[in-house]
């Protein structure tokens, strides 16, 4: 007898799935209105429901087992979600001329979604699995904040619009397969996941205006047409092509951060890393290259940036990068590459170099600079390394500023265990100190207060030491003290241990 009753309650609820459509008959489109639909009676979790066309409204909690809606040709169907609406293992299929409408804080649409129509999803909440055609369209736009609860969203939109704030949840995930467009303030948030959450590695996204784009989730770019506005990336980020910044756009990477740009980064904007990896391709930048945190590292061979600022963390050269303006102001830079800089500006912070850094044309330094045991300065042929403040070239023994433009030293300078080479000249009007291993100089130009001095410097060999604002120089060297007219020419020492010198104007 029990085996009777429970299939007798099976074939009970069988027939109570029924198939309803709306007719709009009760004419105020409540979803809860029995004269809205035929058979008169509201839709519930087994039934299935069609909506041809009319204007429907979902205000009370409520769940169908299969909807379609958009099928008819003479009038669209608009269907506005309100409150929680579960969708059954039918599925909900938005045809053409349908249009579903999700935005409430208190909205939730659960299910097999396919939208071949429009979805308009402004606020609210969707989970399940979502899947806009390539006749569909989908619009997440405006400020209120959208979440995806458990959700795979597959966009092959012709149109996918996105502004405000996405949030997704429980592995939540977005697949671009064709384009998406961001615009004005966006932010895309993670909260209990470490994969790829956001995916339009086989799309195209354009973020356009003047707003902030926020990546606060695991996100993977194929194209990206980056029109105008700001980027700031908080999360992991990997760019199938190259990055374009346009002029007047930043780009930022923050807190834990790690951003990879090895296709390579382009335009006249600005790149600032301040997170803990970014990874930079070849990067061809007229605008800026803030190093402000963690590890920027250059692994794309020839980059060439306008203003490079190094003021925390490491910049790491794998390849060669060759910048404008290249400012020091404080942090490291560490690798076997070369930096090169037509203008070299270093501050009073102090900076740790250990790989080589070369100044093609005119310098400005100051502060304190220590060379790790790679580190080396080469100032280029037709360069002024200039001394606007007072500096110090520090470090254990052995690295070596190599001269072979000028050196023009303006404010008190020390060379601590620091070798001062090359074929170039040395212009001081006021006191340089070395307390080095080797000094070699075509000439040394002594002018106003100039003094040239040093002591522990087992080689020194100067072209010549001359003043140009007096008529002789005078020159001390170990126990010995003499006058030069005009100019000391051939000035050698070697041994141990040394002799101190000093000439003066």
């Amino acid at each position: 007898m029990k085996r009777l009753a429970i299939v007798a309650a099976l074939m009970v609820a069988a027939t109570n799935a029924v198939s309803i459509s709306w007719t709009g008959y009760g004419g105020d489109n409540q979803w809860t209105n029995t004269i809205n639909w035929s058979p008169d009676q509201v839709p519930g979790t087994d039934d299935d429901v069609t909506i041809a066309s009319g204007i429907v409204q979902v205000t009370i909690p409520t769940g169908v087992n299969s909807l379609v809606m958009g099928t008819s040709f003479s009038a669209p169907a608009n269907l506005t979600v309100f409150q929680s609406f579960f969708i059954g293992t039918g599925g909900m299929q938005v045809e053409g001329n349908g249009n579903l409408f999700i935005n409430s804080g208190s909205a939730s649409v659960s299910g097999q979604v396919t939208i071949g129509g429009n979805l308009y999803f402004q606020s609210g909440q969707i989970s399940g699995q979502w899947t806009i055609n390539t006749r569909g369209v989908a619009d997440l736009s405006g400020a209120a904040e959208k979440v995806l609860t458990g959700c795979q969203f597959i966009s092959s939109a012709t149109s996918f619009g996105f502004s405000g704030v996405l949030v997704l949840n429980q592995s939540s995930q977005v697949i671009v397969r064709t384009a998406v467009v961001f615009s004005g303030d966006a932010s895309v948030q993670a909260q209990d996941s470490t994969s790829v959450l956001f995916d339009s590695s086989l799309g195209t996204l354009t973020y356009s205006g003047n707003g902030d784009f926020q990546i606060m989730a695991p996100f993977h770019f194929g194209v990206f047409d980056f029109i105008g506005g700001n980027v700031t990336i908080y999360d992991e980020v990997a760019f199938v092509n190259p990055l374009v910044i346009p002029s007047g756009s930043f780009v930022s990477s923050v807190g834990t951060a790690v951003a990879n740009f090895s296709a390579g980064v382009r335009g006249a904007g600005v790149l600032t890393g301040a997170g803990s990896n970014l990874i930079l391709g070849n990067t061809t930048l007229s605008g800026a290259v803030n190093v402000v945190g963690g590890n920027v590292t250059f692994v794309g061979a020839g980059s060439t940036i306008g203003t490079l600022t190094i003021s925390g963390g490491y910049l790491v050269l794998n390849n060669q990068v060759a910048a404008t303006q290249l400012n020091f102001l404080a942090g490291n830079v560490v690798g076997s590459s070369t930096l090169t800089a037509a203008q070299l500006y270093l501050s009073s912070a102090g900076f740790n170099l250990d790989s080589a850094v070369v100044a093609t044309k005119s310098a400005a330094v100051g502060g304190l600079l220590a060379f790790g045991s790679t580190g080396a300065l080469t100032i280029g042929s037709a360069a002024t390394l200039t001394t606007l403040a007072s500096i110090t070239f520090t470090g254990a023994p052995g690295p070596t500023v190599t001269n072979l433009g000028n050196l023009s030293i303006t404010a008190p300078t020390v060379f601590q265990n620091i070798n001062l080479e090359g074929s170039g000249n040395l212009y001081t009007s006021t006191t340089v100190f070395f307390q080095t291993a080797t000094l070699t100089q075509t000439a040394v130009i002594l002018s106003g207060a100039g003094i040239f001095k040093g002591a522990n410097t087992r080689i020194l060999v100067i072209g010549r030491v001359a003043a140009s604002t007096a008529p002789s120089v005078s020159a001390t060297i170990g126990a010995f003290s003499f006058t030069c007219p005009t100019e000391c020419d051939d000035v050698s020492t070697s041994g141990t241990p040394t002799d101190n010198f000093n000439f003066s104007s």
